[in-house]
């Protein structure tokens, strides 16, 4: 599934720790959450593409998603798959005010930990298990206080309907292009979405 979409499925929390969404009128069974080792194990490899988003939105809020439950995920695995050794792999960093997405913790993963780097990630992979890499290109946008290079009454004049005006902030973008990156269901600064791929590329399967 496309990174700004959404689909309308609701998981939940329980306190046994599974976590469970509603198959006409039984509860199936999506992932199962320890509450003391912080370990999220998901049924199936399908389950942890499909509802990650919402089993960790369930998992990390409280009161209908109004406040932060201060539960922490430190490994996500999929049921009778091999699973990484969280003690093998050393010291996670920091998680900041981006938390799982920040640079150094995404390279953290795809460096020590691939399987679950795929999990958290939504990481599109080859047949032979090897992740998708492809050429990118990505518009990255700041925003520009220009009262810093400029004074007051030398500010740039924009555009704004039929007339113009002097304003002192403003959104710029320029493009970033790389080469041979990872592609994934969610962006990061090392992930990149399919419709960032120079020459368009449509997965065969959707995350």
């Amino acid at each position: 599934m496309p990174e700004n979409a959404t689909e309308t499925i609701t998981v939940k929390f329980l306190k046994n720790g599974d976590l469970t969404t509603d198959n006409e009128g039984t509860p199936l069974l999506i992932a199962h959450y320890n509450r003391l080792s912080g370990e999220l194990e998901y049924a199936t490899r399908e389950y942890s593409s499909r509802f990650h988003a919402q089993v960790t939105a369930a998992i990390g809020s409280v009161n209908k998603g109004t406040e932060t439950s201060g539960l922490v995920i430190r490994a996500i695995s999929v049921k009778g798959m091999p699973k990484g050794d969280p003690a093998k792999r050393g010291k996670c960093p920091p998680l900041g005010p981006l938390g799982d997405a920040a640079e150094e913790v995404v390279q953290f993963y795809i460096d020590t930990d691939p399987e679950e780097a795929r999990i958290r990630y939504r990481i599109y992979t080859n047949k032979d298990g090897s992740f998708v890499r492809k050429d990118v290109r990505r518009l990255l946008v700041e925003t520009v206080d220009r009262r810093v290079t400029h004074e007051d009454d030398q500010l740039p004049w924009n555009r704004m309907g039929q007339g113009e005006e002097r304003n002192p902030v403003a959104r710029e973008g320029e493009y970033l292009e790389l080469k041979n990156q990872i592609i994934a269901g969610r962006s990061t600064p090392l992930t990149f979405l399919p419709q960032e791929v120079v020459g368009g590329w449509r997965p065969e399967e959707e995350l």
